[in-house]
């Protein structure tokens, strides 16, 4: 691999990563976590990235026949996820009244559900697009070398990654109640209709009679 070329799949890889956007999300759902859960997230989410793309750069083809997958199956999986995942943040959740009772020992928890591996690291950012994108080119430059650099570039991509979603706390707590109410509410709208899109798209793609590729 020349500079160039590096520099090319960087670009294009952290276009698709798309992580400003997963970092939006990510602050729209981290008002019900601690600052040590949400470090907790964070290194969780930095991990899974990374290792969903190694994954991808030394058997992401063979992976997939392994299970009889292809990628617009997997594309509409994880549309079907994110349809799920957006409509749950834009409908009203109604949370136990802990002080109701006045004694803390009777309170219920409130559900925290796990949100660093799916839909965070994927689909929202190694997703179809991105795994599609690194079994391509893995398989274009499929030397051990090469791929040994591939796989240092994506670990570099993964952090730079995890970065950006560290510092989204600290612009939550700017925002307030409402204003991560009002985020939540409306990143929820766009991950259903992104879901919607890749859903669309893998289902577009499978049987392509139904006239669904004017949607990709």
């Amino acid at each position: 691999m020349t500079i160039a070329v590096l520099s090319t799949i960087f670009v294009s890889l952290f276009a698709l990563l798309n992580p400003l956007s997963v970092a939006a999300i990510f602050l729209s759902m981290s008002s019900a976590y601690t600052a040590q859960e949400l470090k907790i997230i964070n290194m969780q989410y930095t991990l899974a990235v990374a290792i969903i793309m190694m994954i991808s750069v030394w058997m992401g083809h063979l992976f997939l026949l392994l299970f009889g997958l292809n990628l617009p199956a997997f594309q509409g999986a994880g549309g079907l996820i994110l349809i799920i995942v957006g409509i749950g943040m834009i409908l009203p959740k109604i949370m136990p009244d802990t002080q109701a009772s006045g004694s803390s020992s009777h309170a219920i928890p409130i559900y925290k559900p796990a949100i660093a591996v799916v839909p965070l690291a994927l689909p929202l950012t190694a997703g179809p697009g991105v795994i599609a994108l690194i079994i391509a080119t893995a398989e274009r430059y499929s030397s051990v070398l090469d791929r040994s650099i591939f796989t240092l570039l994506t670990m570099i991509l993964a952090i730079i990654c995890g970065i950006i979603l560290r510092f989204a706390p600290s612009i939550g707590k700017h925002l307030g109640d409402t204003g991560l109410k009002t985020l939540g509410r409306t990143m929820g709208l766009i991950i259903t209709a992104i879901g919607f899109n890749m859903l669309a798209t893998g289902i577009g793609t499978l049987f392509p009679g139904l006239g669904l590729q004017h949607l990709q």
